[in-house]
């Protein structure tokens, strides 16, 4: 039981390091010159991606491993990505591009 806990607290880092790296890199270190915003930007991410792996290995003490993947497996994939991508399409072109949010972030990124 104290186990599956642990495992729990892990996945819910993992969803929220992405958040925290992002405030990081686009917030915190926004101030500083771009060698220090890079080299803050590729700390964050290898973090971020070997978290799964440093705590599949040192904390559960398993040999990390690849589920064999089917072609269903893969269509299915491919097939759900495609839905969400044009659903996110969708959304953005028949909704939110108009939104002043997405305006006020458009000229900002051109400046």
């Amino acid at each position: 039981m104290e186990n599956r806990r642990r495992d729990w607290i892990a996945v819910l880092f993992a969803l929220v390091l992405p958040t925290v790296v992002t405030l990081v890199y686009f917030v915190l270190a926004a101030q500083f010159a771009p060698t220090v915003q890079q080299a803050t930007y590729a700390v964050a991410k290898v973090f971020q991606f070997l978290f799964p792996i440093f705590y599949v290995v040192a904390i559960q003490r398993r040999r990390p491993q690849l589920w064999p993947w089917s072609s269903q497996g893969v269509v299915s994939g491919l097939l759900f990505g495609l839905a969400i991508g044009g659903l996110i399409l969708a959304l953005y072109h028949w909704g939110l591009k108009s939104t002043e949010f997405f305006a006020v972030a458009a000229e900002e990124m051109r400046a």
